[in-house]
């Protein structure tokens, strides 16, 4: 627990450009740990790459088991290294329906005030305007409906088919579909199959379930939903949670940050 304690304050920190602070707890976190978590490598070779400290980076990378060099050049912010040229994924097998996903993403993301302008360059994809202008619940209703076709024809998508950021736009389709809460449930083993595979984050499945439970009025496992955020006076209320002491234990086996970092988080978006 205290490596993982450590590396989510070392990559807490990465979010929050403090740079040199996230590379010297990465140095602190691999005297205490030799078996240092995938997310944590990843974030650590960041943190030092941005600190100037490349050849270390090379040297350690270099030491990596094959299948972590795989992990960690999946990370948006390593796959474009020099080192991750041979384990980066290749190009989805569908460029059409990455595409579609991809717009997909970016609707959702921009119609909640996120423009993922970097993406959009990499893909040569923009949002729909005229979409996003009736407002996020046409956005999530017409979303749904494309994905839902989509899977009629294709089945689930996988990261070979489409790719990896069509694969999170499909995830948060799904995530935001609360509109149709049986469909939305309907997807949950469909995500937990992509987990298996590699294709989605053990996260993705823990905000699904959650999302559900909350949506059906049951206590969520992972406390990644909110019943109240307040951050004038610094309140984040998690919805009913099942056994919330061994909340932390549950949320570590799913990839996810401790609470107390997780309501910072919250507190901290506009």
């Amino acid at each position: 627990m205290d490596s993982w304690y450590l590396g989510w304050r070392m990559t807490f920190n990465l979010m929050q450009d403090r740079h040199a602070l996230a590379a010297e707890q990465f140095d602190s976190l691999r005297t205490l740990s030799n078996d240092i978590e995938p997310q944590f490598l990843s974030v650590g070779l960041i943190s030092l790459s941005r600190q100037g400290r490349d050849e270390e980076v090379a040297v350690l990378f270099d030491g990596l088991s094959e299948d972590v060099k795989r992990q960690i050049c999946r990370s948006n912010s390593l796959r474009k290294a020099p080192f991750c040229a041979e384990y980066t994924v290749s190009a989805p097998a569908d460029s059409l329906l990455s595409k579609a996903l991809v717009q997909m993403y970016l609707n959702d993301q921009a119609v909640r005030g996120n423009v993922m302008q970097d993406v959009m360059e990499e893909y040569e994809v923009r949002p729909d305007s005229g979409l996003i202008a009736r407002g996020m619940l046409d956005v999530d209703l017409v979303n749904r409906e494309r994905l839902a076709n989509i899977i009629k024809e294709y089945g689930f998508p996988t990261v070979k088919l489409v790719g990896q950021e069509a694969m999170r736009g499909a995830f948060m389709v799904i995530q935001h579909a609360d509109r149709d809460p049986d469909w939305q449930r309907d997807q949950l083993p469909l995500v937990e199959a992509a987990v298996a595979a590699g294709d989605l984050e053990r996260k993705d499945y823990a905000y699904l379930y959650d999302r559900i439970q909350v949506n059906s009025n049951l206590p969520q496992r992972y406390g990644s939903q909110f019943a109240k955020v307040d951050p004038v006076n610094g309140v984040a209320e998690l919805a009913e949670t099942e056994d919330p002491e061994n909340l932390n234990v549950r949320r570590k086996a799913m990839g996810m940050m401790p609470i107390e970092m997780y309501r910072k988080l919250i507190l901290s978006i506009p």
